[in-house]
């Protein structure tokens, strides 16, 4: 029950009544205590896995590839002019840097830029099993890409995002590349790109196949800042995606 359940007419500005709250409260409360008595890290997942296999379904005619750089070329193909426009490229989650040099050879065009956000330090909470905290460890070594319009911003989003953001202004069409594993961090790179993430702006989810991490982070950005998007490309089973914001 929603908090509109409470009142007593739908166009009532009148408060919750807290009688009413409290016998939902105690009525969750029951029977949580026999049904569920804690989290369920396995029922969210498959909550979840279940949106997600929607999703997949709705655009299983998206455009598919073998793997990940073959869907970059075909983005940069399609969406942005095969390399002959400038982007603003931004990528969170680098590690050591492939993604963000094959990017930088798919678009030559010296007006492009790329930025790309990490902390070089690992993952500052678990992903999974496989990956706990501390992962991709790249142990505060910047990568090298020889092109002078690479530019790295050291730190977890959530610290350097802000500042970063004060200055900055994207010049051409944006391309975001999520790559941050956790939904804590994808959600935090997309929440605070909002203000300039427009109708036709390109997303890759580089772990789009977890259903409670990047994907989750996605469907809840576009729920919480009312967005609408298409999947447009994806790799085998999905495991990377693309979206377009429409």
């Amino acid at each position: 029950m929603g908090l509109a359940g409470y009142r007593r007419g739908a166009n009532s500005s009148q408060e919750i009544n807290p009688a009413t709250a409290t016998r939902d409260v105690r009525l969750r409360k029951s029977l949580s205590r026999f049904l569920l008595p804690r989290h369920s890290v396995f029922l969210d997942q498959m909550n979840w896995s279940a949106r997600w296999l929607e999703t997949v379904r709705r655009y299983s005619n998206c455009a598919q590839f073998a793997v990940r750089e073959k869907m970059y070329s075909h983005l940069n193909g399609e969406y942005l002019g095969d390399g002959k426009k400038p982007i603003d490229y931004l990528e969170f989650g680098v590690y050591e840097g492939r993604s963000l040099a094959y990017w930088t050879a798919l678009n030559a065009h010296p007006d492009s830029r790329f930025f790309g956000f990490d902390s070089f330090e690992g993952l500052p909470e678990g992903w999974n099993r496989e990956n706990p905290v501390g992962s991709y460890n790249a142990e505060g070594k910047i990568p090298q890409i020889d092109d002078s319009r690479v530019q790295f911003v050291v730190g977890w989003f959530q610290k350097s995002l802000p500042p970063f953001l004060v200055s900055h202004r994207p010049k051409s069409p944006l391309v975001l590349h999520c790559d941050g594993d956790l939904y804590s961090s994808t959600l935090c790179s997309l929440a605070s790109m909002d203000p300039w993430i427009v109708p036709g702006t390109l997303i890759i989810f580089d772990e789009f196949f977890d259903p409670v991490h990047e994907y989750r982070a996605l469907e809840d950005y576009a729920a919480a800042y009312m967005r609408k998007y298409e999947v447009v490309a994806a790799t085998r089973d999905f495991v990377q995606a693309a979206i377009k914001i429409t």
